[in-house]
């Protein structure tokens, strides 16, 4: 027993340091293969926000957005959470501020198109009685008495039949203003076929028949006549204010909204406009960023050239993309003007390398017509193919469909200086 004690202590060392020489002695093959490099930078394990998919632009898809324009509720909202995951993440990359609906009101878009979509038409109503309000005051100071809401409405002007035929079924506007069913490229042809009549005052009691109650009504665009034919009828009529800006849509939208008891959706189509000119302006700045905008130039063709005066909406989206239209006129554009007209020479002078032009013809026409002129022989513009034809119907309207105008125009500049 003292001799196996003597000789176990040591007999255990030696085995444990054996043990560990051959667990870290390295294999022939091993030492002689080349040795690992190891970076100094960690490599991440997982995709980052900053390799996935790293353009900074927006994309705007224009036939989702005409569709949610004629009132698709999924849709504006969709389009409403795109726009803001898309510019959040661009400000994230990119460390630029993009604009964006505040908090509060892109939440309660989403919770509208929630309840708008999944609410049956009994809780509807009752939540259109609880948000309506009871009175409404319209632009002459005449009082409506909303308690009781008007069911079928006779839109006098483009701007009022546009934004009704959003918020309402067609079964409930009695008529539309003449030549607005053939302007197919703004208000979709399954909806104006399902209004009955067309507006003409010469045939206003065959309209009356139908007894409307309520007539929407502009001092500036109503025939005098229809207004006596209205009051003889014993017809309410609500006076349009004028609309000046993309600002002054919204509140019209939502004014309607009320009248016509549908105060949640038109909340939404407001807050839809607002987004959709925000997600523009994003598009218009991260495209045009540190690029200049001189020599682009914008005209109106009707017969001759014209630059959009500054009581119009297309002077208003000019402005908030940053263009001077007055850059060529020596004395530049009047402060109350519908159109400047402008000569083929001071368009030659000025030498535009962009030039677009609003016209109501048909653009392959146009475009064939203008390149045979004596006016695009000299003018940069026409020698490297950068002009652009657009709709004049869409952009002279003043409706909700201003925001398919601006996004025209933008994309024909976003076009040019991607080329």
């Amino acid at each position: 027993m003292i001799v196996r004690s003597k000789y176990i202590y040591p007999v255990s060392s030696l085995f444990v340091l054996c043990w560990w020489l051959l667990a870290f002695h390295r294999p022939v093959a091993y030492e002689a293969s080349s040795p690992i490099v190891i970076s100094n930078q960690q490599q991440p394990l997982y995709p980052s926000i900053e390799t996935i998919d790293a353009a900074n632009k927006f994309q705007i898809d224009r036939f989702a957005l005409k569709k949610a324009l004629n009132g698709d509720v999924a849709t504006m909202g969709q389009l409403i959470a795109e726009w803001d995951l898309e510019a959040e993440i661009i400000e994230h990359r990119s460390q630029k501020s993009l604009k964006r609906l505040d908090r509060d009101d892109f939440l309660k878009a989403q919770l509208l198109v929630k309840t708008l979509v999944s609410k049956d038409n009994s809780t509807l109503d009752t939540l259109r009685d609880t948000h309506r309000s009871l009175l409404l005051v319209d632009d002459k100071g005449s009082p409506f008495d909303l308690s009781h809401p008007a069911e079928f409405f006779l839109p006098q002007t483009y701007l009022s039949a546009g934004i009704l035929l959003a918020l309402l079924e067609p079964a409930n506007i009695v008529a539309l203003p003449r030549g607005m069913r053939e302007q197919t490229a703004i208000y979709p042809k399954k909806f104006t076929e399902q209004v009955p009549q067309d507006i003409d005052s010469f045939h206003m009691e065959q309209l009356y028949a139908y007894r409307p109650d309520v007539a929407l009504i502009s001092e500036r665009y109503t025939h005098p006549l229809t207004l006596q034919a209205l009051d003889s009828q014993g017809i309410p009529k609500y006076h349009l204010p004028e609309v000046t800006s993309i600002e002054d849509i919204e509140k019209l939208i939502r004014s309607l909204g009320h009248l016509c008891n549908r105060p949640l959706k038109a909340e939404l189509m407001a807050l839809f406009l607002k987004a959709g000119v925000m997600a523009i302006d994003n598009e218009c700045r991260l495209t045009l960023h540190n690029r200049s905008t001189d020599k682009i130039l914008i005209l109106n063709y009707y017969s001759k050239f014209s630059l959009p005066g500054k009581n119009t909406l297309t002077h208003h989206m000019i402005d908030r993309i940053g263009i001077n239209t007055s850059i060529s006129l020596q004395n530049g554009v009047p402060e109350e003007s519908w159109s400047v007209p402008v000569s083929e020479e001071t368009i030659i002078h000025y030498n535009p390398k962009k030039l677009v032009i609003i016209t109501a013809s048909d653009p392959r026409f146009v475009t064939e017509y203008f390149y045979q002129t004596t006016l695009f022989q000299h003018i940069d513009a026409a020698r490297n193919n950068h002009i652009s034809i657009l709709d004049d119907s869409i952009q002279q309207t003043v409706s909700q469909y201003i925001l398919l105008a601006y996004h025209d125009l933008n994309r024909a500049l976003v076009d040019f200086y991607e080329q």
